[in-house]
């Protein structure tokens, strides 16, 4: 925060990358500190991302994995599918990261939305996840490689 602050006065304007910076800064403290604390940072968290939008700086890839990440971490699994969908209309096509971390963010809270998500990427999954072979009798098998998944993606997928 100091470090933005010092931007200001100086007159230099933060990019994107400073904010996802800071962003990814309060959402690894929030994972080691005490739960009285971690809701600090998330407002704290929130407060910078709505800078951001203030700002005008336009979020990438990083800013919306790290934005669901901390709603997760938050409990505010609802916010995950419209983080989706501001993604798409930002011109970025979420990824098997991006849905891995919306479907961690969300599994703890709603196991139904998590495999939405996980169906909606299937698209994705298809090719990495689940792989069709024929066996020796020539038989269609199917085979599941959870490698590529997260947690929660993992979950969804079974």
């Amino acid at each position: 925060e100091t470090l933005f602050q010092d931007l200001h006065i100086k007159g230099l304007k933060p990019s994107v990358y400073s904010y996802n910076a800071l962003l990814s800064a309060y959402e690894k403290a929030s994972r080691t500190t005490l739960e009285a604390y971690a809701e600090e940072l998330f407002r704290t968290a929130v407060d910078a991302r709505n800078r951001m939008r203030d700002e005008e700086i336009q979020p990438d890839r990083a800013t919306f994995g790290i934005e669901m990440a901390i709603k997760g971490r938050m409990g505010d699994w609802q916010s995950i599918r419209p983080l989706l969908e501001d993604m798409r209309a930002a011109g970025i096509e979420p990824e098997r990261l991006e849905y891995n971390i919306a479907m961690d963010a969300v599994w703890p809270w709603d196991v139904r939305e998590a495999t939405a998500i996980f169906e909606e990427a299937a698209h994705i999954y298809h090719t990495t996840v689940f792989h069709a072979y024929q066996d020796e009798g020539g038989r269609r098998v199917w085979r599941i490689n959870l490698h590529h998944l997260s947690g929660g993606a993992t979950q969804a997928a079974l």
